[in-house]
């Protein structure tokens, strides 16, 4: 990306106020060298949402296996949920279940 992954959240916090919950589905290209996977903007994306009161929930996330443990890692330190691959519905899917976000102190309760 050309901007930083602040300035890309806060795109987002601006253009969806009141944003909740983002669902992202990651796909670093296989041509990506091994050590592409520190210089992605996903986890500083996620990092600032989360801090803003955005849950994060990672649906899939696609990319060389030694890729894959770092940003798994990385993403739930910053505080992204990965979801299973079992479990993963994106909210357009009728068999969603939506989770309460009308819980003060962020949790989501379903």
């Amino acid at each position: 990306w050309e901007e930083s992954a602040v300035a890309v959240a806060e795109a987002f916090l601006q253009k969806f106020p009141g944003l909740r919950l983002l669902q992202l589905e990651l796909v670093l290209r296989s041509s990506s060298s091994a050590s592409a996977a520190d210089d992605v903007p996903f986890v500083g994306l996620a990092r600032r949402l989360v801090l803003a009161g955005v849950r994060i929930e990672v649906l899939r996330l696609t990319c060389k296996p030694i890729q894959f443990e770092f940003l798994r890692a990385a993403l739930l330190h910053a505080g992204a949920a990965m979801q299973e691959e079992a479990e993963a519905l994106p909210f357009s899917d009728p068999h969603f279940v939506w989770p309460d976000l009308s819980t003060p102190d962020g949790d989501l309760a379903v």
